[in-house]
């Protein structure tokens, strides 16, 4: 399932989730939008409100806005709505990698980005295994230092990150894990805390291809 996916091929960033959220079990389509700008998860319940905005900003600090807004994705592994993330069953998850590789192949990103643990690990192995040529580097944590609501006893210490190599259409594009869900994420210095955090990331994993 893709939400935002902008027509042209310069999409900078795809956030990539295990299921679109929601109260209700139910399979909602996909709702791609053609040059038009994608705002919606500004407004999606939990902490997308606070988070969204301050990532898609600090992911992208070319861009202004509006601007941003028309560079983005949101792409799920399954289609039915579940607002937590752990009850996505992992066979739904395994049978939507396929889709969106694809969908990420059509307009390939200079940055995807896994909003949790699970939708990392899937993208990986869907990079891994479906022989397209691509090669992934398999040491990929790095430290950080974040405080999680300036908790001075509760830290992110870890980043997880890798540039795909090899061959196909997204030999060049770098992959950032957040480090936190954006549904978890209730303030913006946060939200713009963990988006600096996978910037670095992007950044450094970028210039190393050079």
């Amino acid at each position: 399932m893709a939400k935002g996916l902008p027509r042209f091929s310069a999409t900078v960033a795809v956030f990539v989730g295990p299921s679109p959220g929601g109260k209700t079990k139910l399979d909602e389509p996909a709702s791609p939008l053609w040059n038009k700008p994608f705002t919606d998860p500004f407004h999606w319940g939990g902490g997308f409100k606070q988070s969204m905005r301050p990532l898609v900003s600090t992911l992208m600090p070319e861009a202004t806005e509006p601007e941003a807004t028309l560079l983005y994705a949101v792409y799920n592994f399954d289609s039915v709505q579940d607002p937590h993330a752990n009850h996505v069953p992992e066979a739904s998850m395994r049978k939507g990698s396929s889709a969106v590789l694809s969908l990420l192949e059509k307009s390939p990103p200079r940055l995807i980005v896994p909003m949790e643990s699970r939708s990392y690990e899937k993208l990986r192995e869907a990079l891994v295994e479906r022989e397209r040529g691509y090669e992934v580097v398999m040491n990929n944590e790095f430290p950080i230092m974040i405080s999680i609501y300036n908790n001075s006893k509760r830290f992110h210490r870890k980043i997880l990150g890798f540039r795909i190599d090899g061959v196909g259409p997204l030999k060049g594009s770098v992959v950032v894990r957040l480090p936190q869900h954006p549904a978890k994420i209730l303030r913006a210095d946060y939200a713009t805390a963990c988006g600096k955090a996978a910037r670095n990331l992007f950044e450094q994993l970028a210039a190393a291809s050079t």
